[in-house]
């Protein structure tokens, strides 16, 4: 065999199998472009809409790429735009900053000869309470550490001793000690109101409230509650084992299934101011929510 010839064949089977190379490799790539290119379009576009702070709900495939700080950053978003105009907005209580005082939203025909007011975790601050009593409202307080025992404070103020919890339980264990729990829809229940609509329901439970608020949202209680107001405790949220992305889920919950729409938000100036990151930027880490009951709306002014 000539040189020239071996020559000659060598190149002819080298460029065969570069051309074989390449024609598998585009049918592989076309492949792959075909099956799956759609899907990381959508993806990239939500991670895109997330950096511009546009994206405002949440799925598996977004959920799966977001970062600490775009989760975060979505939390903060979602709990701090309001979303609901009120048309007669009142304070009970310590007028901002103080803590105490809690704005009421007057839209859901909040009656004073009729009213009902759940107020949970009030310590020794009784400002709010005296403020919606002396409006005409019957208000049930509820603390299990301010050293009460069950009392009626006024004509219109009764005291319990007792939790928010997410079960029911004569002796709870808690960081604080040992207590008497009980959810929502059983205070609800203890308290014979089964048949009637709770205009406001207020908690301020020190970080419990990522652990109550799940239960409350699955129980329907919220079906017969006109206002939502607590204070959510972000520098707790990963304390007791949850991420921002479950509060997120908890918050749209409450927004998406049960009709509830923030309307007033106060980020509490005593607590540490906070830098969440690019897509947050700087908050209070304790905010007081304020979310009122569509159905019950009688002059809805949406914003």
């Amino acid at each position: 065999m000539s040189t020239s010839y071996r020559y000659y064949r060598i190149v002819f089977l080298v460029t065969l199998a570069v051309l074989l190379f390449v024609l598998l490799r585009y049918d592989k790539t076309k492949e792959i472009g075909f099956r799956y290119q759609p899907e990381h379009r959508v993806i990239q576009a939500n991670h895109y809409k997330v950096e511009q702070g546009e994206y405002h709900g949440i799925d598996r495939e977004v959920e799966a790429i977001l970062t600490y700080e775009q989760s975060i950053g979505l939390l903060m978003k979602t709990v701090t735009t309001t979303k609901y105009n009120c048309s007669d907005n009142r304070r009970m209580g310590h007028p901002i900053p103080k803590d105490g005082g809690w704005n009421i939203c007057m839209d859901v025909g909040i009656n004073p000869k009729e009213c009902i007011v759940y107020s949970i975790g009030i310590s020794n601050n009784w400002s709010f309470d005296d403020d919606i009593a002396d409006y005409g409202c019957q208000v049930y307080s509820f603390d299990p550490f301010n050293g009460m025992s069950e009392h009626r404070r006024s004509e219109r103020i009764y005291f319990y001793d007792i939790g928010l919890c997410d079960s029911n339980n004569e002796t709870a264990k808690h960081r604080k000690g040992t207590i008497k729990c009980r959810t929502l829809e059983s205070i609800r229940k203890m308290l014979n109101h089964e048949q009637n609509d709770i205009d406001v329901v207020k908690f301020d439970i020190e970080g419990d409230e990522l652990r109550c608020l799940p239960e409350i949202l699955s129980s329907g209680v919220l079906n017969r509650v006109k206002l939502l107001d607590f204070e959510l405790h972000v520098f707790k949220i990963e304390r007791y084992g949850f991420s921002a992305v479950d509060v997120l889920k908890l918050v749209q919950t409450l927004e998406h299934e049960h009709g509830f729409q923030l309307w007033f938000e106060h980020e509490n100036e005593y607590r540490k101011l906070v830098n969440y990151g690019p897509y947050a930027g700087n908050h209070s880490d304790c905010l007081e929510l304020a979310y009122i009951n569509t159905k019950f709306l009688t002059n809805e002014t949406s914003i």
